[in-house]
């Protein structure tokens, strides 16, 4: 532990850690129990890449939990057997809590993050289709199914391969997991922030065509060409989709603030 924090300010920070790890976890299986219970009707892209998403956030918060499995686990997690916080990890010898922990947390992360903007992608896909060819929607998502799984899986692959083959991985009693770029803001810059700010970026950009298209729609409902209930329908789609994407957009920041403060 650092003298620069208390035991009760540890205990603070670490229950708060517990209380929204837990909240985020519990969400997350919500969602991939609804999408279970439906899987016929949820097995179709937009839908299929939110419950990847899931999938993937539920691994990252048992990555966060894992510290309080019990009395010791976040000493086994977070230092070595001398009691000195591990640093350019997986350098030891020692056990491999501290790699599988920072697997957890940073490939499904960013695995999470390749799905989100599979998520925009599907839905501008689908708007642009669906007034000429909707029937086509389907199939050309489907046929690209495959490239979805290969970025999702390929991207933070590389990253977490180039994270553990510098031995860049270090522990931190506060958060009381194991990550990149504790000491060191340029890996922190370079493998944290700048992916999530990619996949940020061009999720944002989806998200606005999909946006756009919808609301060319709602031009066409104000100037009488299309009936008023298709307009309700965009409207409600509308509103989903930026709800969506502005608690999406607060997660990632969030995220990223909670790095940075630690």
């Amino acid at each position: 532990q650092s003298p620069i924090l208390t035991s009760s300010e540890y205990d603070s920070i670490h229950g708060l850690i517990a209380a929204g790890a837990t909240l985020s976890l519990l969400a997350s299986l919500f969602a991939v129990f609804t999408f279970m219970v439906d899987w016929k009707g949820g097995s179709k892209y937009p839908a299929r890449a939110i419950f990847y998403l899931n999938c993937c956030l539920v691994l990252t918060n048992i990555g966060w939990l894992a510290q309080f499995a019990g009395d010791s686990v976040r000493e086994d997690i977070v230092c070595r057997s001398d009691g000195v916080t591990r640093h350019q990890e997986p350098g030891g010898a020692e056990n491999m809590a501290c790699v599988i922990i920072f697997i957890l947390i940073y490939f499904f992360s960013l695995s999470a993050a390749v799905w989100a903007v599979v998520v925009s992608y599907s839905w501008y896909i689908t708007f642009t289709w669906a007034g000429a060819q909707p029937n086509k929607v389907q199939v050309i998502l489907t046929q690209r199914s495959p490239y979805f799984h290969m970025a999702a899986l390929s991207l933070p692959l590389v990253l977490t391969i180039i994270v553990l083959a510098s031995n860049k991985v270090d522990g931190s009693y506060i958060s009381g997991i194991c990550f990149v770029g504790y000491s060191s803001s340029l890996d922190q810059g370079l493998l944290v922030y700048l992916p999530l700010f990619c996949c940020l970026a061009v999720g944002g950009y989806f998200t606005y065509k999909s946006v756009s298209l919808l609301l060319e729609i709602l031009r066409e409902v104000s100037k009488g060409v299309l009936p008023e209930e298709a307009g309700i329908k965009v409207r409600r789609t509308v509103t989903r989709i930026l709800v969506f994407s502005v608690l999406v957009t607060l997660g990632v920041l969030t995220a990223t603030s909670c790095h940075l403060y630690s």
